[in-house]
């Protein structure tokens, strides 16, 4: 009969909690910010009136808006949301600024130039060459869904298929 090692279970014992660690740091260094970093992507955008349309999302990091990091929509002139990764873990173990969900606000800086709209949405954690699950809403109770592909030459050609206005207003 053959004697088992007795290091290989020590070992192990010290080497799986090391790797953990070492997975949580990858992962976090992965995150949404560090995923869209100064990236623009085209996307195309569907409205809960019936409009559709194309437009870019411009990502900033570090941000001027935020903290964090700020997205400018080609078809918002003007306008820079705030922007931070999402939430992961649970209410007990909140795992903050370690996610690839995005939220981005406008300011609310009481101009009046800007409209109040909210953007979310998921970036491929894999090749931050797509953002899917894009969500946008507005203050007047317009909701938006957009798929975008990542594209650094991205820029907006001819008018939205609505025929005036901001196409994220109806």
């Amino acid at each position: 009969m053959k004697k088992r090692s007795v290091w290989f279970p020590t070992l192990a014992a010290i080497l799986l909690p090391v790797l953990a660690v070492a997975a949580d740091a990858e992962r976090g260094a992965r995150n949404c910010q560090r995923l869209l970093d100064n990236h623009v992507y085209r996307c195309q955008v569907k409205a809960s009136f019936g409009g559709k349309f194309t437009d870019c999302l411009r990502f900033t990091s570090p941000g001027a808006q935020s903290t964090k990091f700020d997205l400018s929509a080609d078809r918002l002139p003007g306008q820079v949301l705030g922007c931070a990764c999402r939430a992961g873990g649970s209410f007990a173990r909140p795992q903050f600024n370690a996610s690839n969900d995005y939220s981005c606000v406008t300011s609310g800086n009481g101009t009046g130039d800007e409209l109040g709209i909210a953007f979310q949405g998921t970036v491929d954690e894999l090749t931050s060459l797509t953002i899917t699950q894009g969500r946008a809403d507005n203050e007047f109770g317009d909701t938006f869904v957009f798929l975008c592909i990542f594209d650094p030459v991205c820029g907006i050609h001819g008018s939205p298929t609505r025929d005036s206005g901001n196409p994220y207003q109806e």
